[in-house]
């Protein structure tokens, strides 16, 4: 089950590695993409 978990999280921050990838690469801010981090781990709680 911890694995499980685990291997869960690790995925989802790959996800997430990705897309701050993506937008930083885009141009964004990078205020405003932290703050997108910040709202999107807020909302998963």
């Amino acid at each position: 089950m911890f694995q499980l978990n685990l291997d869960k999280n690790r995925e989802q921050a790959e996800r997430l590695a990705t897309l701050v990838s993506i937008e930083l690469e885009r141009g964004e801010d990078s205020a405003k993409v932290l703050a997108d981090v910040q709202s999107m781990l807020e909302n998963t709680l």
